[in-house]
C-alpha cells in the first residue's frame, strides 16, 4: 500500500494523488468512508478518459489513419497475427 500526501491550501486540505493514476484537474472522484478506509473511486475520470480514446480512434478513420486485416497480416505476420 502506498502513502498519499494532504496538504493545507488556505481552509482546504489537498490530496495529493500519484501521476500513475492519469487524473486531469478537472476531474472528480467520488469516495466513501468505511472502517477507517478513505476509498476512492475514479471511475467517472476512467470513464472520461475512455470516451476521449474512442473519439480519438474516430478521428483515425476520418483521415483514412486505419490498416485492414491482410494490412496487418502482411507488416504483424511474422509475429502470429491473423493464425
Amino acid at each position: 500500500m502506498r502513502d498519499l500526501k494532504v496538504k493545507q491550501l488556505g481552509e482546504l486540505k489537498v490530496l495529493i494523488l500519484p501521476d500513475d493514476l492519469a487524473l486531469l484537474p478537472v476531474d472528480q472522484l467520488s469516495y466513501e468512508i468505511r472502517e477507517n478506509k478513505l476509498i476512492l473511486d475514479s471511475q467517472s475520470a476512467a470513464i472520461r478518459h475512455d470516451r476521449e480514446l474512442i473519439e480519438k480512434r474516430f478521428t483515425d478513420f476520418a483521415h483514412d489513419d486505419w490498416v485492414d486485416k491482410d494490412e496487418m497480416i502482411r507488416q504483424f505476420g511474422c509475429y502470429g497475427w491473423g493464425k
